[in-house]
């Protein structure tokens, strides 16, 4: 960000002068800010950490502190990321650290590789979880609308119970913590990758409003598409359920193959298996729900001559629905990649 012909050296009285006033603390800021290095020596634990808050205020820097000792402490719980150092000064800064290393050159690889892919994991684990549930969700927005606002729900409870219980929570989880879009090698030859997390290209207001648009279109198309084709609106009626059913086995498979498209590695087991997995335990909860004495029991909707499970799966509409309309739902979002 700074100038590569200027560095700045400063100690800690001099430090103690600027920060008194507010137009020279202001002027040292965007000094500092405009340098490519500073070296501050002589500092107080109390300098450290005040210099950590002055760049936390004044910007929307991310901030790192890094330190071996007790001295490093304040420093460390000041910024947004603390990594303490093993040394022979003592355990306190690992302690007190978010991450701690044992060497100064393991932090090159903590940041370039470790640190970008936690970034992108973890925001693409919050916008695909928001995402399934709103999907989820809007079956039963568009139901109350049209049932006049009663109360009742859009799908079988057993099966909404299940679906971040059972179905949907650890698949994201297997998917996001095997997926790598280039090599360690690459990521530490190339530091300039590093900058999607500074511009927050995987997280911001942008991209999170098209995960929930793409969420709203995809959980109306799943609940419209059967309601319409051969749904009733009556609510005690087979015709409902089997609408019901349908919409959420469609719901099931979108957010699978939308968890897919957003990986790297969308053909290795890591990626295959979880989405596989999701969607046989959702079809053998279905089934355990609608021939099991207990299972009919506990969901009675789901009963029936033959039982709606069934049904879904030995008639040609529902089964074209879910093998056409779940994919073709997801174009908008594979064209966007």
């Amino acid at each position: 960000k700074g100038d590569s012909n200027c560095g700045l050296v400063i100690d800690g009285r001099t430090l103690q002068f600027i920060l008194e006033d507010h137009d020279s603390s202001t002027t040292f800021y965007k000094l500092a800010m405009s340098s490519t290095s500073c070296v501050c020596t002589r500092f107080s634990p109390s300098q450290k950490r005040r210099l950590v808050d002055e760049v936390r205020k004044r910007g929307s820097s991310i901030t790192l502190a890094i330190g071996d000792g007790a001295n490093d402490v304040p420093m460390i719980l000041g910024a947004h990321v603390g990594i303490g150092l093993r040394g022979k000064e003592g355990s306190q800064a690992v302690q007190a650290s978010d991450i701690a290393i044992s060497q100064f050159a393991f932090l090159v690889p903590l940041l370039l590789c470790h640190g970008r892919r936690a970034y992108r994991r973890v925001a693409s684990f919050l916008c695909y979880y928001f995402y399934k549930n709103v999907a989820l969700a809007f079956g039963d927005f568009i139901w109350a609308h049209q049932n006049s606002f009663s109360g009742e729900v859009a799908y079988p409870e057993w099966l909404s119970t299940s679906f971040n219980a059972v179905f949907t929570w650890w698949p994201v989880i297997i998917v996001l913590a095997f997926d790598q879009d280039i090599p360690d090698s690459i990521s530490n030859a190339q530091p300039r990758i590093y900058t999607e997390g500074i511009k927050r290209e995987w997280f911001n207001i942008r991209l999170f409003a098209l995960w929930m648009t793409s969420a709203a279109f995809q959980g109306s198309l799943a609940w419209i598409l059967p309601n319409f084709l051969f749904g009733s609106f009556d609510y005690e009626a087979v015709d409902f359920w089997r609408a019901s059913a349908t919409s959420f086995t469609m719901v099931i498979v979108i957010v699978a193959l939308k968890l897919a498209l957003h990986d790297f590695k969308r053909c290795s087991l890591s990626c295959l298996l979880p989405i596989i997995g999701s969607i046989a335990s959702y079809i053998i909860v279905l089934f355990l729900l609608g021939y099991v004495p207990l299972g009919q029991r506990m969901q009675p909707n789901l009963a029936g001559d033959p039982p709606v499970p069934g049904w879904i799966f030995s008639n040609a509409t529902p089964i074209l629905v879910i093998a056409l309309a779940s994919p073709l739902a997801l174009l908008p979002d594979a064209m966007a990649l």
